[in-house]
């Protein structure tokens, strides 16, 4: 899938130095009913899982407590279609992921 990943970038001795962070996976891609987003560290603070639709519009927020390694989406009340999955903390979008509701 197509994601949009946080880039740190750094100087180190005088070049600008970049490293990507990817915070979560996502499962099945496509989903029918239940995504599980599976964190790849336990969150160190609270965090939202949102779902947008194709036109940008919000359709679902789920708060994420902090310590957490997993979570569920439901997707069961969704059209099919094109969605994205968004992970925010501290109010700044980490990471986006693509998902495919058959």
């Amino acid at each position: 899938t197509d994601s949009i990943l946080t880039a740190v970038v750094e100087p180190v001795d005088g070049i600008l130095r970049s490293e990507r962070q990817v915070f979560f996976s996502l499962s099945p891609n496509p989903v029918s009913e239940q995504a599980q987003v599976s964190f790849f560290h336990s969150l160190q603070e609270h965090a939202r899982l949102r779902i947008f639709n194709a036109q940008g519009q919000e359709l679902q927020e789920q708060q994420v407590p902090a310590g957490s390694v997993e979570s569920k989406l439901d997707f069961d009340k969704l059209a099919p279609g094109f969605y994205t999955v968004v992970l925010e903390l501290q109010g700044r979008i980490v990471q986006a992921e693509k998902v495919v509701k058959q």
